[in-house]
């Protein structure tokens, strides 16, 4: 294709920013395999890269000395020198779409103060089980699915909350406003407590979003808080209620999981820290 002087992506768009329909790309005379290769690289590029390409004046800038260049972070870079992570990079930089679920949040907690890096990233920090780390991840993009959802998809005859039975089971209720759950983080309250984790309070925000203010162990308590939402999820699909008693069986189970990964990753020094004021109780 450089024999016919295809070299960058302007050379396949033409002057009404249509793709494959260039003057010089018609007048290349190109065999239909390549022009099937073309067709391929074009449907590759997802349609926000193809609305900034055409939406852009310039990409590339004129050739120098048999060299092409290409903007990236307002400089010119050799396109030889140019990496794919640099390109991912550069169009990822001007896609700033906002999730829709984060803006569902920022309606149900419009005093959150909290910056959404630290929200998305805490499950990353707190623990190294991915089970726990996607749980998050979906209950933060609001794909939890929980009795009101499936009830409006008509999937089950009933949006009540699987423990109270008297109102429906929002995400919000399942995990903390429902009289189980209240009873449930009352004892967790009181069982940090007893093991002289200090902690003033444990909000609504604290349970969906995490702890990060004020409290000194606060990287274990957000890891056992993203464990007992999980917890507590399974107990609603497996028809039984939350106990305090089980649940602390799981998290010593966490803990010896975390120990040999320590171990294996001589980072032992670094979980005993951690766990620290827990190991009494799970020894």
């Amino acid at each position: 294709m450089v024999v016919h002087g295809i070299v960058k992506i302007g050379d396949l768009i033409s002057d009404n920013g249509k793709f494959l329909k260039s003057e010089k790309l018609l007048q290349s005379q190109l065999s239909p395999i390549h022009f099937f290769k073309l067709m391929g690289i074009i449907n590759s590029i997802p349609n926000d890269w193809k609305l900034i390409i055409k939406q852009s004046q310039q990409h590339v800038c004129p050739p120098s000395n048999d060299t092409i260049q290409i903007h990236i972070e307002s400089a010119a870079v050799d396109v030889l020198k140019a990496t794919s992570k640099m390109l991912y990079n550069e169009f990822k930089s001007k896609k700033q779409v906002v999730p829709s679920a984060q803006n569902k949040i920022k309606r149900k907690f419009p005093d959150l103060s909290l910056a959404w890096k630290e929200i998305y990233s805490l499950p990353f920090t707190v623990t190294q089980d991915t089970k726990t780390r996607e749980f998050q991840y979906k209950l933060l993009n609001n794909i939890v699915f929980t009795n009101e959802k499936l009830f409006r998809f008509k999937m089950i005859d009933s949006p009540l909350c699987a423990f109270c039975q008297t109102e429906d089971e929002s995400p919000e209720h399942l995990f903390f406003h429902c009289n189980k759950m209240k009873s449930f983080w009352q004892l967790l309250f009181s069982w940090f407590s007893e093991q002289k984790v200090i902690l003033t309070s444990l909000t609504l925000e604290n349970v969906f979003f995490g702890v990060f203010h004020g409290a000194e162990d606060c990287h274990v308590v957000n890891h056992i808080i993203l464990l007992a939402k999980y917890y507590i999820y399974n107990c609603k699909l497996n028809v039984i209620h939350p106990s305090l008693k089980v649940f602390i069986a799981k998290l010593k189970a966490a803990c010896q999981i975390e120990q040999k990964i320590a171990a294996t990753n001589n980072k032992l020094e670094r979980h005993y820290k951690k766990w620290k004021k827990f190991l009494p109780c799970f020894s």
